[in-house]
């Protein structure tokens, strides 16, 4: 059951607060071409819904994750979660998934949800975890390149190459994305229609 949770932990930051921040950034630009469209401030709204139910699973997810790591499991590994937890690194653990809780949380406010600067910088904030950015500065700060970068790297990869899959993957995120809170968005209204009659 842990491993499901975690891989359950992992899709929803992968995939799901990464498209919520990319779909941040669409809607930035929808906006600047069509400012009084009905149906983009219907589908804005509908994200910011689901992203603060997703934001609720998550933490529910995440709690559950971290009681069958206390309950179930080796001494050896209670150890070393306990020093992950409450260790000279408990940042790492606590600061990353706090932050994505609190930021899905803020969204129940709309006045939060209608300042374009805010929602810009939580959107980075979403597609840009703690760990991806950790990640990156560490690789820079310490040159963290091989010794015979001829050796190791392929020369079949270009820059371009690169910036495609990059692209492509961005584009998944937010299409799978897109298409959840359009689910979301026609269940709602089936669930408003039912109540209204």
């Amino acid at each position: 059951m842990g491993d499901t949770t975690g891989m359950l932990l992992h899709f929803i930051d992968s995939y799901l607060f990464t498209g919520y921040g990319l779909f941040t950034i669409f809607w930035m630009i929808l906006l600047l071409f069509y400012k009084k469209d009905l149906i983009i401030i219907k589908l804005d709204y509908a994200a910011n819904d689901l992203i603060v139910v997703i934001g609720l699973l998550y933490f529910a997810l995440w709690m559950t994750s971290l009681f069958i790591a206390l309950n179930y499991s080796s001494p050896q590994d209670e150890f070393s979660l306990h020093n992950r937890l409450f260790g000279p690194y408990a940042f790492g653990y606590w600061l990353p998934s706090s932050l994505l809780v609190g930021i899905t949380q803020l969204l129940w406010f709309k006045t939060i949800r209608k300042l374009k600067v805010i929602r810009i910088i939580l959107g980075f904030f979403m597609c840009f975890s703690f760990e991806k950015f950790t990640i990156f500065l560490v690789s820079l700060h310490r040159d963290y390149l091989p010794p015979a970068v001829a050796i190791t790297v392929d020369n079949d990869v270009s820059p371009v190459g690169f910036i495609a899959l990059l692209f492509i993957a961005f584009w998944e995120k937010l299409m799978l994305y897109l298409l959840l809170t359009s689910i979301y968005y026609i269940i709602s209204l089936k669930f408003k229609k039912s109540h209204l009659y």
